[in-house]
């Protein structure tokens, strides 16, 4: 048996020393090997299911955990390896049912990836529950700040402002350099009509990730709102230059020119925005007021 354990314990040091030398496909035999000599060994199957993730295949990442799942033994820590995996790839409710099994006091982990795919699909009373069980459950400040955000999200998506800057402002004391927290602080001071902190908090969150294009259109948005109209340009351009092109994006483009008196561009952003939606009000009502000040 001790001869056995090694022989086992030297094929898996060396698949991950094919693995770290980038040799993914030899890692993989090697893995391959180890399970059909023993069958029952689940950090093999992650480590052989990480594996064929990076080789662009999921879905037989997928088979071989279920299949683990299913047919060997019901290891928790498979089970929400797998459920990451399909909430990765939009899987939600299958990432739910994979969940569901556990309750938060006996893996709290669990109600925050719930939170997350419940979340995904809208079900937002739920994944305030799961979120709130998490906090409540762990003592661990991982995916602390997450969940701080999600149920910032959540409040916003029912308008109630000051809880979600509540939950926002928790979320920034835990993590200062994350752009998302910054842009949900950013969206919450628009809504309060706080211009200038709003703006403040959206360029801050584009100077920490500058290849989401959301917070561009934000930015515009709140400089628009603030009179400043070349800068409100600057940032609808970068929106439009970074991102797929909506008929929004160019009414807003047209109502920074029309504003800075830039008439003839002002003119070509609506009518852009109409080429894409005929009944855009925006747009519309752009191009009457150009042609009233020609």
């Amino acid at each position: 048996m001790l001869n056995s354990d090694l022989h086992l314990e030297y094929k898996i040091k060396k698949a991950s020393d094919f693995e770290s030398q980038g040799k993914l496909l030899h890692a993989v035999q090697v893995y391959q090997n180890v399970i059909s000599e023993c069958k029952e060994l689940p950090l093999v199957y992650v480590k052989l299911a990480s594996l064929y993730e990076k080789l662009d295949k999921h879905e037989s990442a997928i088979r071989l955990l279920k299949g683990y799942i299913d047919e060997i033994h019901d290891d928790s820590e498979v089970r929400i390896f797998l459920a990451q995996l399909f909430l990765k790839y939009g899987y939600w409710n299958d990432g739910i049912e994979m969940l569901s099994v556990f309750t938060p006091e006996e893996n709290a982990i669990s109600s925050f990836f719930l939170g997350y795919a419940y979340f995904m699909i809208k079900e937002y009373e739920i994944a305030k529950v799961n979120f709130n069980n998490f906090l409540v459950f762990t003592n661990s400040n991982e995916f602390h700040s997450e969940a701080l955000l999600y149920l910032a999200k959540i409040d916003l998506e029912y308008n109630n402002y000051d809880r979600a800057l509540g939950f926002a402002n928790q979320a920034l004391s835990l993590v200062k350099d994350n752009w998302e927290v910054h842009l949900v602080l950013g969206i919450i001071n628009y809504h309060k009509s706080n211009y200038k902190n709003a703006a403040a908090e959206f360029e801050r969150a584009i100077k920490l990730n500058d290849s989401e294009a959301v917070a561009f259109e934000w930015a515009g948005k709140a400089y628009l709102k603030l009179g400043d109209y070349l800068k409100a340009e600057t940032y609808f351009l970068d929106y439009v230059a970074n991102s797929e092109v909506t008929s929004e994006a160019y009414s807003y483009l047209g109502l920074a020119c029309l504003n800075a008196q830039k008439i003839k561009e002002a003119i070509t952003y609506f009518n852009l925005a109409l080429n894409l939606d005929p009944a855009n009000e925006v747009a519309l009502e752009g191009i009457d007021k150009c042609s009233s000040i020609n």
